[in-house]
């Protein structure tokens, strides 16, 4: 209580004296405002600031602009399609090593935001050569058999596959690229040897 006499001693305006009262309630340990800066999921961007509130992206990425973050969000590209990832025998990690000659299965699932499997859309696949880390000379890929079209992936039991000829390429990194027909592009790298 002597805390407001004081106050009221020096003749505060009453607004100031509200103020102040609603601060030191809001006020958590050490009189910092901690709903104000919480960070739930640890990114160091404040929850009333993080368009991911529970999933770590310090980036902030929100690649279709609907104000979600690309790291919580099931469609970051805005095309309705949730991309796998590659499967196996590739893996995601770019660490596969492929013999020189070998056809490579390259192969991925869509699905749309609900999980529901999608098996229309057109994907091609593109290789360029990496050196010094750097991809160079994208050329569309060649297929050892059952390809749609060209540089196509073909559709069977839900699962986009291309069988990736090698015997034209060279040893070393290869960059793959698979082109949706939304306009998003998901890169993955391969070695042969």
């Amino acid at each position: 209580m002597g805390f407001m006499k004081t106050l009221l001693r020096l003749r505060l305006p009453m607004a100031v004296l509200l103020i102040g009262i609603f601060l030191a309630l809001a006020a958590g340990p050490g009189g910092v405002a901690r709903a104000q800066l919480e960070d739930s999921d640890g990114d160091g961007v404040i929850d009333a600031y993080d368009n991911c509130t529970f999933v770590p992206n310090p980036d902030q990425a929100n690649t279709d602009g609907d104000g979600l973050g690309d790291a919580c969000d099931p469609t970051p590209n805005g095309s309705g399609y949730v991309f796998s990832g590659v499967l196996q025998p590739v893996n995601a990690d770019g660490s596969s090593i492929f013999k020189l000659g070998s056809t490579v299965p390259v192969k991925f699932q869509l699905t749309d935001a609900s999980g529901v499997s999608v098996t229309t859309a057109v994907a091609n696949l593109y290789v360029s050569k990496v050196s010094n880390g750097i991809p160079d000379g994208e050329v569309e890929a060649s297929s050892t058999s059952a390809a749609s079209t060209g540089n196509q992936f073909r559709v069977s039991d839900g699962q986009y596959i291309f069988n990736l000829g090698t015997k034209e390429l060279s040893t070393g990194t290869w960059q793959l690229r698979i082109a949706l027909d939304d306009g998003i592009s998901h890169f993955v790298n391969i070695s042969l040897k």
